[in-house]
């Protein structure tokens, strides 16, 4: 199988649905326990197959939808999900790599690249003050913002770069990526650059290093960004990934 249809059956086996469902035009719903009491609804659209993956406490408002409606864009799920009372809360693509990508372009020289390690103290400290003095939103993006302890520093093929000849212990850019616990032969990457040092390419180049050390471990490059951040889409885009799913959450708008 392609590695998009990897993708899908991580999902799938998730949800706990056979994967030709997630092949057909349709809706599926799902209750997920695991959600139960959070208040949360995620619609995931795979195509032409929307998956609507919810506490159950939330799965009735839904029921009409089962099996007989189609949904291909975002501004269709929005209305509708809106209809039944709940809420918009934030929105994403997730991306694969269908194709290896030709070996990247060495870093800028004004820029010097490391390689950091996720049981290092010394290099914890250096991300974690990264994120300390970057954008809050940011930080979530790049999945920095549950950084609380070098024990919950677990990463792998960290890449940062410094300006040459300034500061080392001041990072202007990260990439690294972590397990992506549905199948974890993927690997999930989380990219951030600092303000002073954006629309230069750094978020492209170090993006594309960590692609490059995770496939010599032999391991699946998978990326996502929020659906209005137009620089990350770049960075997807220019490394050569694909969108696997688009994926909406929605809250009850009385909570």
């Amino acid at each position: 199988m392609d590695v998009r249809q990897r993708f899908l059956h991580g999902l799938a086996d998730k949800a706990g649905l056979e994967y030709e469902l997630l092949t057909r035009p349709g809706t599926s719903i799902r209750p997920n326990e695991e959600r139960r009491g959070a208040r949360i609804v995620v619609w995931y659209q795979a195509g032409e197959q929307s998956l609507i993956w919810c506490d159950p406490e939330l799965s009735d408002r839904f029921a009409d939808l089962a099996h007989d409606e189609r949904f291909t864009d975002q501004a269709t799920v929005s209305e509708r999900v809106t209809s039944l009372g709940l809420g918009f809360v934030a929105s994403a693509n997730m991306y694969v790599l269908p194709t290896p990508p030709e070996a990247p372009a060495p870093i800028d020289p004004a820029y010097t690249q490391h390689w950091l390690q996720d049981d290092n103290p010394k290099h914890y400290e250096l991300v974690k003050a990264f994120a300390d003095r970057s954008d809050p939103d940011d930080v979530e993006e790049a999945a920095l913002d549950e950084l609380d302890g070098i024990e919950t520093f677990n990463e792998e093929a960290i890449n940062v770069l410094t300006v040459t000849g300034g500061d080392p212990e001041q990072l202007v850019a990260y990439a690294s990526a972590v397990n992506w616990d549905w199948d974890t032969d993927f690997a999930d990457i989380g990219v951030m650059v600092d303000a002073a040092h954006r629309r230069r390419g750094l978020g492209v180049q170090v993006v594309a290093h960590t692609v490059a050390k995770l496939q010599s471990l032999g391991r699946l490059p998978l990326y996502r960004h929020g659906l209005h951040n137009a620089g990350s889409q770049r960075i997807a885009e220019l490394n050569g990934f694909d969108v696997a799913t688009t994926l909406a959450f929605f809250a009850p708008s009385d909570d």
